[in-house]
């Protein structure tokens, strides 16, 4: 949940572990679920079928981006082979770390996708400002605090931030997260996370939520988290 953890860690040295036979670079691992596995998911959205002439002028933010960033996946987009064109400046992605947002725009040459250090438990964007909203495992950095009650004041206060500033004419947050719907964990996320947030903002908002459950894999383990 600290600052100074993901510097060290996306300034570290490569460091590689056996996988398969094959050396895999273990800080550009993919913990949750990339771009192509979510695609599915995000071309079934009410945003996307209502709007789907549209799509250029959307806006994107991606909250606590890292070094996996989704945004890039949304510039060659297809839905039923025909591209939807969404514009790279329209895509914002922030993170905590300022060394990994160094690193991201050093090698976004071939985009003018926009990749900012900002908080996101305080956001400098103006209310109503994006179309989409993504969070992959930022939130859950929040929770792995070791004092539990600051991990949730954090939380929600990031939940609160992209409420305010997604739009309120079929805005989506997406949320992946390691919390199982099955879980205790998912009982504080709903209820002590979630639902204040989306009562205290947006008054006659209608809110749909929607979970995306990837499953187990052989093992037992949860397989790339859980999509809210």
């Amino acid at each position: 949940a600290s600052k100074d953890y993901w510097n060290e860690r996306y300034c570290a040295p490569c460091v590689t572990v056996p996988s398969d036979q094959k050396e895999e670079n273990i800080l550009s691992h993919e913990w949750y679920y990339s771009f192509e596995d979510l695609s599915p998911l995000f071309l079934k959205q009410d945003i996307l079928i209502h709007r789907s002439q549209d799509v250029g002028s959307m806006r994107i933010l991606e909250v606590g981006c890292g070094n996996q960033p989704l945004l890039p996946g949304f510039l060659t987009l297809s839905n039923e082979e025909v591209k939807l064109n969404f514009q790279g400046e329209n895509l914002h992605g922030i993170d905590f770390s300022d060394q990994v947002i160094e690193q991201l725009n050093s090698n976004n040459s071939t985009s003018s996708i926009h990749y900012e250090c900002k908080d996101a438990r305080k956001l400098s964007y103006g209310s109503d400002s994006f179309d989409i909203i993504i969070d992959k495992g930022t939130m859950d950095a929040m929770l792995s605090e070791k004092d539990q009650k600051k991990g949730i004041i954090n939380a929600k206060l990031m939940v609160k931030e992209m409420i305010r500033c997604v739009t309120t004419k079929h805005g989506l947050i997406m949320i992946v997260s390691h919390i199982e719907p099955e879980s205790e964990e998912f009982s504080l996320l709903l209820e002590d996370i979630l639902m204040p947030a989306m009562m205290d903002l947006k008054v006659g908002v209608v809110w749909k939520l929607h979970v995306h459950s990837g499953g187990k894999d052989e093992n037992g383990e949860p397989q790339g988290g859980t999509v809210y």
